[in-house]
């Protein structure tokens, strides 16, 4: 895809409002210094529903910045989120979304639509300073198992496609299954070296250790839904084998395994099948690692 100064960029960010002050000191900065794009729309989800976020929390004097607040009726999921600004907004080719705890480097924006096409469904950044080691050391565009959902570009046809996000998953692991679904329907997972994020996860904003509990939680229950969509029961009675192996907290193991089995009882889970030339690249090789690297 060609650079062009009139494009419109849609961005998709879901937050709370413990993260605008990361929005305001991080994300919002390193938007407004992006070159070589027209206008650009960031939709900030509140994924609480708690009415607390205003667009006058938010400080730019940047005329191509437009700042769109949405405030859903419930609280809603990560993936839930950006399915609803999907449907509000209704980005015409391709739209962004992206985690408050990042700053976006110099051209990355650009970098990452210059290698979209209509036959790519997602484009990732690299991450800095804590690269997926499925990522380290690349110096060329290159097709990936999965990208991340820290930062990403995403084909609109595709996403209206597959209905956008599997709400289910809530929080964690949505991102792998996006990836597996657009290689599934035909379009290419892309990761582009040149495009380089800053992602700060707890390292500059202190989050308090009960997100790390929520994470490990989610990040559980989660590999046992994947593991069942697209592999079944023995998919899910492996998955178990593997988590129950982990050094992770016993407690939060039985939480989530009684979780994903309460999910069970209540939504039909639709299975997807692998295709054979895609057993490559849809594929768990541990606890949470889907692609041949140590992660």
């Amino acid at each position: 895809m060609k650079k062009s100064t009139k494009l419109k960029i849609n961005l998709f960010c879901s937050i709370s409002k413990g993260r605008i002050e990361e929005v305001n000191k991080v994300l919002i900065p390193s938007i407004v210094k992006q070159k070589g794009v027209g206008t650009i729309i960031l939709t900030l989800i509140n994924y609480k529903a708690d009415r607390e976020i205003n667009r006058e929390d938010f400080v730019s004097n940047n005329t191509n910045l437009e700042i769109r607040i949405v405030n859903p009726d419930k609280p809603l999921g990560f993936g839930e989120s950006h399915n609803l600004a999907f449907q509000k907004v209704t980005p015409e080719d391709f739209f962004f979304i992206l985690n408050p705890d990042i700053a976006l480097g110099e051209g990355c924006l650009v970098q990452m639509m210059n290698c979209f096409n209509k036959d790519v469904g997602i484009v990732e950044p690299t991450q800095f300073p804590f690269a997926h080691p499925k990522d380290k050391m690349k110096k060329q565009i290159i097709e990936t198992n999965w990208a991340s959902g820290c930062c990403l570009l995403i084909n609109s046809k595709f996403f209206k496609e597959i209905g956008g996000f599997d709400k289910n998953f809530w929080m964690y692991l949505e991102d792998v299954d996006l990836s597996w679904k657009s290689w599934i329907q035909g379009y290419s997972v892309l990761h582009n070296p040149r495009a380089i994020v800053n992602h700060y996860t707890g390292l500059y904003f202190k989050y308090n250790s009960n997100s790390y509990e929520i994470e490990d939680f989610w990040s559980m229950r989660n590999f046992l839904y994947i593991s069942y969509i697209y592999w079944g029961d023995s998919g899910l009675r492996k998955a178990k084998r593997i988590l129950l192996k982990t050094e992770y907290n016993q407690q939060i193991k039985k939480e989530a395994i009684k979780s994903f089995e309460d999910l069970k009882q209540k939504v039909k889970i639709e299975h997807i099948n692998v295709p054979k030339i895609l057993e490559n690249k849809i594929k768990i090789f541990g606890y949470n690692k889907f692609s041949k690297y140590p992660e």
